[in-house]
């Protein structure tokens, strides 16, 4: 039986080259940071496909992989139809994700030349400028 149900909408992989991430408050929020189970998802998991659907649920998911001979979820989202999601709906995600995983904003501003947003907790750059899986 598939897990999709138990998922948000989208969602980080824990593992980066079975590395878990290093991000302060991933395990504060850790539905937001999970191992997305493929096993049940149709076509199998490859780096130049997107969009896939769960044979167990019906559930559809845009999912973007790592570049691995054996590919695995670095990001996913719950989609409806397999349509791909524009690249604002992904981008907002990703930096949704971001803040969540650094606990939000300090006191300081991105060290980017002109950037007038907040950098990260921990971190010298903002969330715009800061790459998310």
């Amino acid at each position: 039986m598939c897990d999709c149900a138990t998922h948000p909408d989208f969602l980080a992989g824990v593992f980066v080259d079975g590395i878990a991430l290093p991000y302060l408050c991933m395990h504060s929020f850790a539905n937001y940071f999970a191992d997305l189970a493929t096993d049940s998802f149709t076509p199998l998991l490859d780096y130049s496909i997107y969009t896939y659907k769960c044979v167990d649920c019906g559930q559809d998911w845009y999912v973007e992989c790592a570049p691995e001979e054996e590919p695995y979820p670095l990001f996913a989202l719950k989609i409806q139809g397999p349509v791909r999601p524009t690249s604002d709906r992904v981008d907002s995600c990703k930096a949704f994700l971001c803040i969540l995983a650094h606990n939000g904003f300090s006191e300081e501003l991105c060290v980017y030349a002109g950037c007038p947003n907040y950098a990260l907790k921990h971190r010298k750059i903002c969330h715009i400028h800061f790459r998310f899986p």
